[in-house]
């Protein structure tokens, strides 16, 4: 922007992230990224055979099998979550990625020192790339 060249961002919000996250591979890629075996099962005994209720005054509801989703306001279930995603970075090249929790902000620049409408078409290629890259990440 500096340069007075175009750019373009790109926001994606990973819908019920914390919900959604496949946990078998999940832990599956921590031990791939060099997570200690022992931290990597704690989590897994801390992620599994959960169980929860509803409450509702003095009435409470029986307990059920919880298989997805992590611990509600835990500060782990986030962290897990990015770091599950750490390697998203490589597959957004060519393009200044922020995360933020649930939260992807691209910005992808064109070349500079060529005829705008070319930095344009450089833009729409880069975004294109870019998300051909994400709709096969995981």
């Amino acid at each position: 922007m500096s340069t007075s060249t175009p750019v373009a961002t790109f926001f994606i919000e990973f819908k019920q992230a914390f919900d959604m996250l496949w946990w078998e591979g999940c832990l599956g890629k921590l031990s791939r990224l060099g997570i200690p075996k022992t931290y990597v099962l704690w989590l897994k005994s801390w992620l599994e055979d959960r169980r929860g209720f509803f409450e509702m005054g003095d009435k409470r509801s029986r307990s059920f099998k919880i298989s997805r989703r992590g611990p509600q306001g835990s500060c782990l279930t986030p962290a897990i979550f990015i770091t599950y995603h750490s390697d998203m970075w490589s597959y957004l090249q060519n393009s200044l990625p922020n995360f933020f929790a649930d939260d992807l902000a691209c910005v992808v620049g064109g070349m500079m020192g060529v005829k705008y409408s070319h930095q344009c078409l450089d833009i729409e290629r880069k975004l294109k790339n870019l998300f051909e890259y994400l709709e096969y990440y995981n």
